[in-house]
């Protein structure tokens, strides 16, 4: 309610006006809280992802530290048929066939690692996607620890 004089000669005479805002405050409290619902789902947006960033981000990381590590597990046995195969040819004359035996041996050696290495890529890339069972079965731990050790 609002009361408001009137400039008039004479007796003092008011204006009364009055206005139901009811309808209007409750509008108002109902888009605050829609505001207030909507802002609290962006935050949990927000958070979610922020933490998906993060895990592509760790993601990316192991990707380029794998890159790195069979590049250069890829390198080894590769400069060791290099190595092998060039002293192969500059000594051919002068090589004793026991030689060219050890160095072959050398060689298929670091082959059949490179394979096996491309091998197990190959069967960590399909774990990963879901393309192979979990198939648990009793192993000898002894023998597998050794073979471990020994690569």
């Amino acid at each position: 309610m609002r009361l408001r004089p009137l400039d008039l000669d004479g007796p003092q005479r008011l204006v009364v006006s009055h206005a139901n805002i009811t309808e209007r405050k409750l509008i108002e409290l109902h888009v605050e809280r829609l505001v207030e619902k909507r802002t609290h789902e962006l935050a949990q947006q927000t958070a979610r992802l922020e933490q998906a960033l993060e895990s592509e981000k760790e993601l990316s990381n192991l990707q380029r530290q794998f890159g790195a590590m069979v590049s250069h597990e890829f390198r080894t046995p590769l400069a060791i048929i290099d190595a092998s195969s060039q002293r192969l040819k500059r000594r051919k004359l002068e090589i004793t066939p026991d030689e060219i035996e050890a160095r072959s041996d050398k060689i298929r050696r670091s082959v059949q690692r490179m394979t096996t290495m491309i091998e197990t890529v190959l069967y960590v890339a399909r774990l990963d996607e879901h393309e192979i069972e979990f198939m648990p079965a009793t192993c000898d731990l002894k023998a597998t620890l050794t073979a471990a050790c020994a690569e």
